[in-house]
């Protein structure tokens, strides 16, 4: 996969969880301090079940594509400074 496609997944990605997130907070009438608090009080009831679920597939779903990106980065990193120190190598072998 390239750069660009990587980041595109994660910040999909990203947007999708804190969307979520957002409705979830809205739904139970907190904030995202007090989410994670309100959804496990909220585990007894069934109705509930499947949007935690679905919370949960959301941050799962995040984590891979932030180690993908997070990955990707390093990856572009190297090679920026390659191609960067070949540079420095070609013009200091140039006699201006």
């Amino acid at each position: 996969m390239d750069y660009l496609s990587v980041r595109e997944t994660y910040k999909l990605a990203f947007h999708r969880w804190d969307a979520y997130q957002k409705l979830l907070c809205e739904r139970f009438g907190c904030d995202f301090a007090d989410l994670e608090q309100k959804l496990l009080e909220a585990r007894k009831d069934r109705r509930v079940e499947p949007m935690i679920q679905q919370y949960a597939k959301l941050g799962i779903e995040l984590d891979a594509a932030s180690d993908h990106w997070d990955i990707m980065q390093a990856t572009q990193a190297r090679r920026t400074a390659s191609a960067t120190a070949q540079l420095n190598r070609d013009l200091a072998a140039l006699d201006c």
